[in-house]
This record gives C-alpha cells, sequence and structure tokens, in this order.
C-alpha cells in the first residue's frame, strides 16, 4: 500500500504542531510538505520533527504544486 502524501499548510493555530507529529508518526503517510507565509510560525514545530528544511513553502500554491499531496492539514486562526 502506498502512503498518504500530507502537506500541512497554515500555522496560525497552535494545534498544527499535534496534527503534524500524529501525520509524521503515522506508518501510512509520508509529510511531503508544510507551509505559511510567516516562516517564523513554523519553526517551532518544524524543529521538533523530522522535516527537511526542503520541504518547507512560503506560497501555499508552490507548495502544493511540488509536492503533489492527497490530503492537506490546514489549521488558520479560529477567531479573527
Amino acid at each position: 500500500m502506498a502512503k498518504w502524501k500530507i502537506a500541512g499548510i497554515n500555522f496560525e493555530h497552535f494545534h498544527m504542531g499535534d496534527n503534524l507529529r500524529m501525520a509524521v508518526e503515522h506508518p501510512d503517510v509520508e509529510v511531503v510538505g508544510v507551509c505559511d507565509e510567516d516562516a517564523q510560525r513554523m519553526d517551532a514545530v518544524i524543529g521538533t520533527l523530522p522535516i527537511p528544511a526542503e520541504l518547507r513553502y512560503s506560497d501555499f500554491r508552490r507548495c502544493l504544486e511540488v509536492s503533489k499531496p492527497d490530503i492537506v492539514l490546514l489549521c488558520p486562526n479560529t477567531a479573527g
């Protein structure tokens, strides 16, 4: 069985770290890209997970175009 390719886009809400950690730990998942227009919002999460720097993007369109995920995790601000 092929792995599900997942991209994480928008780190405004703090749950993205939990979502990506669960994705990384799942045996049938491969994280193929992460993106936020503010790269600093990704730093804390990416620093704790084995996601290489070359999978980081600041443009969600480019992230989707290059990584071609099957599933996209979104974590925008819940209010505002």
